[in-house]
């Protein structure tokens, strides 16, 4: 385990209790207000955001100009069909049953390391006596499986009635207690911050596509579609087996299916180099899947989520090499006509990203402004431009050897801009800039400035098909006070093939 520098301290107590007064604001808010509540008016816009770290995320960022999204009904409506019954107690029970079931499967699983998970109230007071430090697991742990653990922690609450803010609640509870009760080892400032925002955001995403594959109407092939929706959300499977809704045929709830679908195959081969060329540089098959719900711009906004839009990519060099989402918390219409429509947009962002040339992830809350214009009945140009905020981010770096880390922590700042250019919604031609600073608060002693372009064309192949390549540069210029400073550039090349659902 790696302590927060002593000189950091106060810097990280004053990070830790920030976010913990933002991610637990407004779900306190709104379980106060819950009960009181009705449904407010439809508002007449829809927000996006960028998350800056993968540019095919865009891919459905627009739809065509004559696409306009309908109003969905709060979920909270005591007239809600189809929706679980609020359940406090029952969602904080199994947000700590949770924990439980992870401590005894590391028990009985690992063997070697049960030690760590031999807790007694003698760690629990030690973990909250010493408080929190930097650990030294791998990047795919941190930045992976910390975040599926709190989407466990999320779906306990949407499985029992309790809305995105509410839930949020039982992420940070989860990921706290977890933190200093579910293991020997002392608590991790970096596990809780993933834990807690990549969780509310994993949560959410996995909630929405079980609800959308389950079918409660469905007869035929019902069986398939509680199994497809329980792999896709386990707690929320567990939760209708508890609720004896498992096969029950009933009215959907109104919110299931949003009123623009989006989702593309796409296979192809990249060529990732070093030292800024791609003479040498090796070749590595890829399949992405791209996902979009809902229209991040248009769609009226009602609550967070009801548009997101995600990506996912397997190979390049790594099993899963790839997993960017961008949910919409908030977005209010600045114009809307046949002609064009802009949206001021807040949005919350899941980032993990690792290759063999590099590392990058983190949670984000992103700020700005969509824009589309109508060209003509088949074309549209679209602009985004984002500012963004990652309270602990993580990246590569030369001088970290710490166990199994290699990277750096640190929070970070950045900006982005898209341009795109639609024919019939789909982006032919699309430019991607990102640029961020990450200040090292544990690892190297270092501030590290990353940025990343992209250039991209995709030609349809009748109304299915689409073949296309892209050209992107990834740089980071990292500066050590007391080493030399590092500057790598990544140039990546990929053609590809994609099929649209």
């Amino acid at each position: 385990m790696i302590e927060c520098p002593r000189p950091f301290w106060p810097a990280c107590v004053r990070l830790f209790g920030g976010a913990l007064l933002v991610l637990l604001t407004p779900g306190l808010l709104a379980a106060q207000q819950a009960a009181s509540d009705s449904p407010a008016p439809a508002t007449s816009g829809s927000p996006s955001l960028a998350a800056p770290m993968n540019p095919a995320l865009f891919e459905g960022l627009w739809q065509p100009g004559d696409q306009q999204g309908a109003a969905i009904p709060d979920y909270r409506s005591p007239e809600c069909p189809g929706c679980p019954n609020r359940n406090w107690g029952r969602a904080v029970a199994a947000t700590i049953g949770v924990n439980a079931i992870f401590t005894l499967t590391n028990l009985a699983f690992r063997p070697d390391e049960r030690y760590e998970f031999q807790v007694t109230p003698r760690t629990w007071w030690d973990n909250l006596k010493y408080g929190f430090i930097f650990d030294d697991n791998n990047f795919r742990i941190n930045q992976f499986g910390h975040p599926y653990q709190g989407g466990l922690y999320f779906s306990t609450g949407r499985s029992n009635g309790l809305n995105y803010w509410e839930s949020s609640v039982l992420v940070a509870l989860g990921s706290f207690t977890w933190e200093c009760c579910g293991e020997t080892n002392r608590a991790s400032m970096n596990d809780y911050f993933s834990t807690t925002m990549g969780g509310m955001v994993m949560g959410e995403i996995q909630h929405r596509l079980a609800t959308l594959v389950l079918d409660t109407t469905a007869t035929e092939g019902r069986i398939a579609r509680e199994v497809a929706a329980a792999v896709i959300d386990p707690v929320g499977g567990f939760f209708r087996i508890i609720h004896g809704e498992w096969g029950k045929v009933r009215e959907n709830r109104p919110d299931r299916r949003p009123d623009v679908l989006s989702m593309s195959l796409q296979t192809g081969v990249l060529w990732r180099g070093a030292g800024g060329t791609l003479d040498e540089a090796s070749a590595f098959p890829y399949v992405e899947l791209d996902f979009g719900y809902g229209d991040l711009v248009r769609t009226p906004f009602r609550k967070p989520f009801d548009a997101f839009q995600s990506s996912f990519v397997v190979g390049g060099g790594k099993g899963v090499s790839e997993l960017v989402v961008l949910g919409r918390v908030y977005g209010k219409s600045l114009s809307q006509s046949q002609a064009g429509a802009a949206s001021f947009l807040i949005t919350q962002g899941f980032a993990y990203l690792t290759n063999p040339a590099y590392d990058l992830g983190g949670q984000s809350v992103d700020v700005g402004i969509g824009t589309v214009k109508t060209l003509g009945r088949r074309t549209s140009l679209s602009f985004l431009a984002m500012g963004q905020v990652v309270p602990l981010a993580a990246i590569s770096a030369e001088y970290v050897d710490i166990n199994e880390r290699t990277y750096d922590f640190g929070p970070a700042v950045g900006a982005s801009f898209v341009a795109a250019l639609r024919w019939y919604g789909d982006p032919v031609l699309r430019l991607f800039y990102h640029s961020s600073f990450i200040n090292s608060v544990n690892g190297s002693d270092a501030t590290h400035y990353v940025d990343m372009l992209q250039a991209r064309a995709q030609f349809p192949i009748g109304r299915t098909f689409a073949a296309g390549g892209s050209f992107t540069v990834f740089t980071r210029n990292s500066k050590y006070p007391a080493a030399p400073a590092a500057f790598t550039r990544y140039p990546e090349s990929r053609v590809f093939l994609s099929y649209r659902f």
